[in-house]
């Protein structure tokens, strides 16, 4: 049987009631697809799902590969196992309970076929799960970035902050696949911000990306889950320990050739600049919360505002330029 184009990567655990809507949003594809669905140690009534039951869920173009870890491992442990089982030429990341456009991959596709990257990017479409059920886009880049291929670690460092994640990113399964073995055993005290250690990793070792500005990837987001201050501050460490592992790779695989140092040292900048912008918005959450009840993504820009006397985006600019200098 010929490799499909794309092998799409569910990790999921205990997401029985979720799970079904991820599936159909696959099941329009009109291409051969191959869907790897990990089952982190579920123990919900998805564990009792067998591979034929998913089958019907996701149309007759797909071949379904159902593993399943005898234990919950975490979602880059879930990830990684399907990294290692694709046999498709790209990877598509999808959380158990989010969602793809329906011309989603159609549209991939063709910009594979025009221009042969390592890395793809395209926008998110924020999608309110409370009871406004509203949406938004999430622009991952300026439009004008989508005109011809880029350095792929240049292109990630340019990525707005909201959209860093692994959602909406379509990486090469060989690169993926370097970089499951670069990471190692880094990413497992990890229980937030593993998906940006890992695409950060990707973007390291890429060639070149291109940029789809289209909301392709759709994001099931409760806003509520980030106004918990103890959320707040694990997320705030977590990323933090997330940069802090991606140094740590990066530092591996200079000396081994497998980076230039032109290279590391961009990642460095970047891994500064991402950390900035974390304490900036653990220090202005309380500020925007006590105001408005925003959450901790929110807190970034209405702190700032609150703050100081000036736009929010030149605060911030102004913070990304004075930490950058004494920071590594």
């Amino acid at each position: 049987m010929t490799a499909p184009l794309f092998s799409i990567i569910i990790p999921v655990f205990n997401k029985q009631k979720e799970l079904p809507l991820c599936l159909r949003s696959l099941k329009v594809s009109e291409l051969p697809i191959e869907i790897i669905l990990v089952d982190d140690g579920s123990t919900d009534e998805l564990s009792a799902w067998t591979a034929e039951q998913i089958e019907q869920q996701v149309g007759t173009n797909s071949q379904l590969k159902l593993l399943r870890h005898s234990s919950n491992l975490g979602t880059y442990a879930a990830r990684a196992t399907g990294i290692v089982a694709a046999t498709g030429a790209y990877l598509v990341f999808l959380d158990a309970d989010d969602t793809l456009a329906p011309h989603a991959l159609s549209t991939i596709a063709s910009k594979i076929d025009q221009h042969a990257s390592d890395l793809l990017l395209t926008d998110w479409l924020y999608c309110d799960v409370t009871a406004t059920q509203s949406s938004r886009v999430s622009r991952s880049l300026p439009a004008a970035w989508s005109k011809e291929p880029t350095d792929a670690l240049a292109l990630y460092c340019k990525v707005t902050p909201l959209n860093l994640g692994i959602g909406g990113k379509v990486i090469k399964t060989a690169v993926a696949q370097k970089a499951v073995a670069a990471i190692g055993s880094l990413a497992r005290p990890l229980t937030r911000f593993e998906d940006q250690l890992l695409v950060l990793v990707c973007a390291t070792l890429a060639d070149k990306a291109c940029y789809i500005p289209e909301p392709l990837y759709h994001y099931h987001h409760n806003p509520d889950s980030e106004r918990d201050p103890a959320r707040v501050l694990n997320n705030y460490e977590q990323c933090l320990f997330a940069l802090d592992r991606a140094s740590s790779v990066g530092e591996e695989l200079l000396p081994q050739g497998a980076i230039s140092t032109a290279r590391y040292e961009r990642l460095q900048h970047r891994l500064a600049q991402l950390a900035a912008i974390n304490d900036y918005a653990i220090r202005n959450f309380p500020l925007a919360r006590k105001s408005k009840g925003l959450s901790y993504l929110q807190a970034v820009w209405r702190g700032c505002q609150s703050k100081q006397s000036m736009k929010p985006w030149i605060a911030l600019l102004l913070l990304l330029l004075s930490l950058g200098i004494v920071r590594k």
